[in-house]
């Protein structure tokens, strides 16, 4: 356990908060808008900057003069990711998922209330999806995102929404705790979430949880498309396709229902 009244020291906070500032960013900041985020003097935040690139951790492009993830960085994201047992049990049913369907399969994982995409296997098709493997949102917006929430414990559900009023994204995304909790009981019934234009308007998903060998939710499995490609009329096929190879991934990890 991290001791609480051990004080931290603000350069590394501030360090690790760029890292995590740019990771968020998919076409990198410069300078100035690195410090804004951080609110620190533009010399400071220039120093740890140069500091995290001439180690690695980040690179800036000569054309912007932005600063971006570095490779150091990414290929220790990638490591860890390797070790994940239920990523790489996953991703012969991501194949299945977009061979059979033609859409984009997402495997991502809860933290906090945020969801985390830890792998990805693009469509066959021209239209992709603007995802990426580590990029974080708000989970009550997303598929995946909801089908982990709904398998929460009550007390764990009420810890990570205090507040009844939720962030909106788009016009349909769900915008009160308790009509969230409302959701995801519906989602417990039918096995699989839906999310219908409530991330990014023109994009419908659907997602499954992925179960271990303790009855946890290990990851959520799921699919996404435009709404050209995922109809209304769809979405059920499409959510008990994801149902069952959440539930056959589950098995592997040694989930017994």
């Amino acid at each position: 356990m991290v001791a609480t009244r051990t004080p931290s020291v603000a350069s590394v906070r501030r360090a690790l908060s760029i890292i995590e500032i740019l990771a968020h960013a998919p076409n990198g900041m410069g300078v100035t808008g690195v410090s804004r985020k951080i609110h620190a003097p533009k010399s400071s935040t220039h120093t740890i900057l140069l500091t995290l690139a001439r180690s690695g951790f980040l690179q800036r492009e000569d054309r912007t003069g932005n600063y971006i993830l570095g490779l150091k960085i990414l290929t220790l994201g990638s490591l860890n990711l390797d070790k994940t047992d239920v990523r790489t049990q996953a991703q012969g049913y991501l194949h299945h998922l977009v061979e059979h369907t033609g859409l984009t399969a997402h495997l991502a994982v809860l933290d906090g209330n945020q969801l985390v995409y830890v792998d990805k296997m693009d469509s066959p098709g021209m239209v992709k999806m603007n995802t990426w493997v580590g990029r974080r949102i708000d989970a009550h917006c997303t598929a995946l995102g909801k089908a982990l929430l709904a398998s929460l414990p009550a007390d764990r559900f009420d810890e990570l929404y205090e507040s009844k009023a939720l962030a909106q994204r788009t016009v349909r995304t769900i915008s009160s705790r308790d009509a969230l909790r409302r959701e995801l009981q519906r989602i417990r019934v039918r096995g699989y979430a839906v999310d219908d234009e409530e991330c990014g308007i023109g994009v419908r998903c659907v997602g499954s949880t992925v179960f271990d060998r303790e009855g946890k939710a290990a990851a959520a499995i799921g699919l996404s498309g435009t709404t050209a490609e995922i109809s209304r009329e769809r979405l059920e096929s499409l959510g008990k396709l994801t149902r069952v190879s959440a539930g056959k991934l589950s098995r592997i990890l040694g989930f017994t229902s």
